[in-house]
C-alpha cells in the first residue's frame, strides 16, 4: 500500500482544483511506465493507493502547480509503507531526477553550470534536500519545500526540452531538408468551404480526413459518401495529398450502433471489418496516398477483442490494404501513448508494448502514428509538460520504424466540471494564446525527432464531433483563432530551416504574422 500526504495551502487561485478533484487521472505506475491495478481514494487529506503487487510503484496524478498550470505528473517508484510519503516532495524528487536522466540521454552533460537551465535545476535540487532534511521533523514544511523544488524543477526540464529540440532541429535542417508532407491539418466531413479548402493548402503541406465508420455506414449496408466526397474531389483536383482514415477504430465515436449486435461474434465482424475496408479503400484509392488503418485498437474499451483477435484485425486490415492499394503506405495509430487506460483494463495493451508488436510482427505497415490529445478529462488526456511529451516520444526510438504524430490537440477554452478543471492545464488556463502556444512548443519538440516524418494538427475549425472540444484552431463560426497564424508561421519556419522552439525573445504574433489573427475564414 502507498499513501500520500496533501496539504491544503489555502492557495485561491481559480486554477486550484481541490485536493480530492485530484484524483482525476490518478493511477498507478510500475517498471517500463506501464500501468499497475489498484485502487486509488482520498480522506482525511491522504491519498490511499492499494495494489495486489507488493513490487514498488509510481504514482501519477492531476497536480497545481500554480502559474505553471494543472498538470498530470508522477512520482519515482516506491516501496510499500504505512506511513504516508509526502505527495510535492516525491513529485519534485521525480522531476529532479528526471533532468539527470535526460541529460545524459540527450548527451548534453557537457552542459556547464554557469548555464541557466543548470542553475534552475541546482536551485531544485537545493530545494529538494532541505525538503527531506524536514521530512521527518515538519512535514508540511517540507512538503512546502517540495512543492517549490517541484515548480522550480519543472522550469528546469522544460527549458532542457526545448534547448535539446533547438540542437536536433539545427542539425536535422544542416544535414537535410525536412520531408516536404511534414506538416499537416485534419479536417472534419462536417463542413467544407472554398475559404477553409483555400486556408489548408496555403499553410500545411498534406490533409487529414478521418473516417468514421458510424458516419460512412449508418446502417448495415447503406453508405453515405456526400460528405467526404467534397473534401476527397477537392484534394484530387488540386493535387493535395491525403491521409484518410482511420478506417477501424472500435472507440464509441467510431462504431455504428448496428455493429454492436456482433461484438462477441468475431467471424462476422471479421467478415464485415473486411467489407467495410475494401468499400473504403476503393473508393478513394485514386486520391489518398496514407492510409491511417487502423487506431486505438490497443485501447480495448469499448468494442472489446480478446489479445490475439486484435492482433488478428491489425495484420488483417493492414494487408488488405496494402494489396487493395500497393502504392499508398499505411498507418498503424497508437492513442493516449501515457498508458493511463491499461492500470484500470487488464484487457488492454501498453502503447508502447502495441507499439513494439506492430514493429516487430512482420505486418506491411509503413509508419507508426502517435496521437497526442491533451487537455480532456477522458483517462489519458490529461494535461502533461513539454519534457513528458518528448520523452514519450524518445521511448519510440527504438522501434526502427517511421513515426508520425498522426493528430496534436489541445483546447482553446477551459472545461469545467463540478468547480474544477479535470482535464488539467499548461502554464495557466486553456485560452486561444496559450493553445497557440503550446501547439508550436509541441509542434517543434516532435519534429526535432529524426525518427518522426510529420506533425498533423487535429482540426483545422470547430465541430461538434470533436474529440477534443474547442481544439481547432478556426471557430465554429469561422473566425481563425491565434493557433491559426502561428501554425501558418511554422510552416514557413519549416519550409526556410529556421523552426526552433524557444526563442530569445517571445513576440506579439498578433504584430509579426503575416495576417490578423482574428481573419475572418466564413465560408
Amino acid at each position: 500500500m502507498l499513501k500520500f500526504q496533501v496539504y491544503d495551502y489555502g492557495t485561491e487561485s481559480p486554477s486550484d482544483p481541490p485536493a480530492a478533484s485530484m484524483l482525476y487521472h490518478a493511477h498507478l505506475l510500475g517498471n517500463d511506465n506501464i500501468g499497475v491495478p489498484g485502487e486509488i481514494s482520498f480522506a482525511d487529506g491522504v491519498i490511499t493507493c492499494e495494489k495486489e503487487s507488493t513490487e514498488a510503484a509510481g504514482f501519477s496524478v492531476l497536480v497545481d502547480v500554480d502559474e505553471l498550470g494543472v498538470l498530470v505528473l508522477r512520482t519515482c517508484l516506491l516501496p510499500d509503507r504505512e506511513s504516508p510519503y509526502l505527495l510535492h516532495l516525491e513529485l519534485a524528487r521525480h522531476r529532479v531526477k528526471t533532468f539527470l536522466v535526460k541529460l545524459e540521454d540527450w548527451m548534453l552533460c557537457g552542459i556547464g553550470t554557469e548555464h541557466a537551465v543548470m542553475q534552475k535545476w541546482e536551485q531544485a535540487r537545493d530545494l529538494l534536500a532541505r525538503a527531506i532534511e524536514l521530512e521527518l521533523t515538519d512535514p508540511k514544511e517540507a512538503d512546502r519545500l517540495g512543492r517549490e523544488a517541484l515548480k522550480t524543477g519543472l522550469i528546469a526540464t522544460e527549458q532542457l526540452a526545448e534547448m535539446h529540440a533547438d540542437l536536433l532541429l539545427a542539425k536535422r535542417f544542416g544535414r537535410e531538408a525536412l520531408p516536404k508532407d511534414s506538416f499537416g491539418c485534419m479536417v472534419h466531413q462536417s463542413k467544407f468551404a472554398p475559404p477553409l479548402a483555400t486556408t489548408l493548402s496555403q499553410q500545411f503541406d498534406f490533409v487529414s480526413i478521418p473516417i468514421r465508420w458510424r458516419e460512412v455506414e449508418p446502417e448495415e449496408g447503406r453508405y453515405d459518401w456526400t460528405k467526404y466526397d467534397k473534401w476527397m474531389e477537392w484534394a484530387a483536383k488540386s493535387g493535395y495529398p491525403v491521409v484518410a482514415g482511420p478506417i477501424v477504430d472500435f472507440r464509441p465515436l467510431a462504431v455504428p450502433d448496428w455493429l454492436y449486435v456482433w461484438e462477441h461474434d468475431y467471424d462476422t465482424t471479421h467478415d464485415l471489418l473486411h467489407d467495410h475496408i475494401e468499400a473504403i479503400v476503393r473508393r478513394y484509392r485514386k486520391i489518398v496516398k496514407v492510409w491511417n488503418v487502423a487506431s486505438a485498437l490497443h485501447i480495448n474499451e469499448n468494442f472489446t477483442l480478446a489479445y490475439d483477435q486484435l492482433m488478428d484485425v491489425t495484420r488483417m486490415a493492414s494487408s488488405l490494404v496494402k494489396s487493395l492499394h500497393p502504392g499508398a503506405e499505411t498507418m498503424i495509430e497508437v492513442a493516449d501513448p501515457f498508458g493511463e487506460y491499461f492500470a484500470a483494463n487488464p484487457k488492454s495493451i501498453p502503447p508502447i508494448v502495441y507499439a513494439e508488436a506492430i514493429a516487430q510482427s512482420g505486418f506491411k505497415v509503413d509508419v507508426v502514428g502517435i496521437s497526442i490529445q491533451m487537455g480532456h478529462q477522458r483517462m489519458g488526456r490529461g494535461t502533461r509538460d513539454l519534457m513528458q511529451i518528448s520523452s514519450v516520444l524518445d521511448e519510440l526510438l527504438s522501434l526502427d520504424i517511421p513515426i508520425a504524430v498522426s493528430n496534436l490537440a489541445v483546447p482553446s477554452h477551459r472545461a469545467i466540471r463540478d468547480g474544477v478543471d479535470p482535464a488539467g492545464c499548461w502554464h495557466g488556463p486553456w485560452n486561444p494564446d496559450r493553445q497557440s502556444e503550446f501547439l508550436e512548443k509541441v509542434s517543434a519538440i516532435c519534429l526535432s525527432k529524426p525518427f518522426v516524418q510529420s506533425v498533423c494538427i487535429q482540426e483545422l475549425y470547430d465541430h461538434a464531433a470533436s474529440s477534443i472540444p474547442g481544439s481547432g484552431m478556426i471557430t465554429a463560426t469561422g473566425r481563425g483563432k491565434p493557433a491559426l497564424a502561428r501554425m501558418g508561421e511554422v510552416h514557413r519556419q519549416l519550409r526556410d530551416g529556421t523552426l526552433r522552439c524557444s526563442r530569445p525573445e517571445e513576440r506579439s504574433w498578433s504584430e509579426t504574422a503575416g495576417y490578423s489573427k482574428e481573419a475572418d475564414f466564413a465560408g
